[in-house]
């Protein structure tokens, strides 16, 4: 299985790294399992992946929308409530939001 990570990380002076982080340690245990992995510089789709593991507090409407489209299975971590009822699984630290 193909698994993509889009994450946010370092892009403003507010974001730190943490997204990042635990984006590599999830690859880590994912590669140790046989899957392929790769990281997006960017919100484009390539079409030979499984699954978009998506790491992002931001709204990431359009590019949901287009895993959706492309039958691509997606995992979001702290996600808003929108996005989080449109994606295959949604994972949050934050309770009751």
């Amino acid at each position: 299985m193909k698994i993509m990570f889009y994450c946010e990380h370092g892009q403003i002076p507010n974001i730190g790294m943490g997204h990042l982080y635990r984006c590599k340690e999830l690859e880590k245990l994912l590669k140790a399992k046989g899957h392929k992995t790769e990281f997006m510089e960017d919100d484009i789709l390539y079409n030979d992946i499984n699954v978009l593991v998506i790491d992002h507090l931001d709204s990431q409407k359009g590019l949901i929308e287009r895993t959706k489209k492309a039958n691509i299975k997606t995992v979001l971590i702290d996600g808003d409530q929108e996005d989080a009822a449109k994606v295959d699984l949604s994972i949050s630290a934050v309770l009751n939001s």
